[in-house]
Parts: structure tokens; C-alpha cells; sequence
């Protein structure tokens, strides 16, 4: 009995030791990706940039219903911008063919558009095919530009 026991103690210790380095890097990948920050900036700018022309609150038309994609002229103000967007974000929208330009806070924008480089500042730009309603419905192109302050180091 005790010869068996010799013969596969080398074994046990084979088995043994292998269990605890797949046990050791198991743990060492899984505390990698608990730890990893994740960047949601991006996806925040996007839905911030989407709420633009999608939502009634802000430039999408509406009458009985609201028609997402489609742009009311009549509602494109800096007022109605600034009541659809909160928080530290800073937009210009601009209808191209129209040629009409809004902006949340304009004093703001042009002072915070030259710190884009920085990490502390995610500055997204968008071209959108809208669909304009001006009495009738025209095609054009809005172009959003979109500076959003980081807030996690507050």
C-alpha cells in the first residue's frame, strides 16, 4: 500500500500544482476586467446627440404625435435647446441648407471648443439627414457638434 502511494504521490503533486496556477490566472483575468474602467463618454455624447432630433422637447416635429427625424424649423432656438439639453454639455446645431445655426450657450461653446484635445472634454460631431417641416417637408443635413465636460473628477 505504501509503494502505491509513492508511485502517485509525483502525480498528486502534478495535479495539485496545476490546479493552483489555473486557480491564480482565473483570478488574476477576472480582477483585470472587475477593475477596468469603463469610458461611457462616447455613448452619452451619441444619445445626447440623438435627443436633438428625436424628442419633442427639443427640434422634433410634432403635432398629434411626434415624428423623430423630422425637424420643426419653427422650434429650432437657442430657448428650446437649451430647455431640451441639461448639464454640462455645449451644442451647436446647424440646419446646412437652411442655413440656420443654434446653440445652447454660445458664450460657453466658443470658449470650451479649443480644449477638445483635452481628456477632460469629449467633443463629438454628427452629420444627420433630417427631414425639415417649413410648411412643407424638404430634405437637408443637421450638423451637431457636441462638448461634453467630464464630471468624474468633481
Amino acid at each position: 500500500m505504501s509503494k502505491d502511494l509513492g508511485e502517485q504521490l509525483p502525480y498528486w503533486v502534478v495535479r495539485i500544482a496545476v490546479s493552483i496556477l489555473v486557480l491564480g490566472l482565473l483570478i488574476f483575468y477576472l480582477g483585470l476586467h472587475i477593475t477596468r474602467d469603463v469610458d461611457v463618454r462616447q455613448v452619452e455624447s451619441e444619445l445626447l446627440m440623438n435627443r436633438v432630433f428625436y424628442s419633442s422637447k427639443c427640434f422634433a416635429a410634432e403635432d398629434v404625435r411626434t415624428y423623430p427625424g423630422e425637424v420643426d424649423v419653427n422650434k429650432m432656438t437657442s430657448e428650446q435647446l437649451n430647455k431640451c439639453l441639461d448639464g454640462p454639455v455645449y451644442i451647436k446645431a446647424k440646419l446646412i441648407g437652411h442655413d440656420i445655426a443654434v446653440f445652447n450657450d454660445e458664450e460657453m461653446y466658443e470658449q470650451l471648443k479649443g480644449f477638445c484635445k483635452f481628456k477632460k472634454y469629449n467633443c463629438q460631431e454628427k452629420l444627420v439627414p433630417v427631414r425639415v417641416r417649413n410648411g412643407v417637408l424638404e430634405e437637408d443635413v443637421l450638423l451637431l457638434h457636441l462638448i461634453l465636460e467630464d464630471q468624474s473628477d468633481k
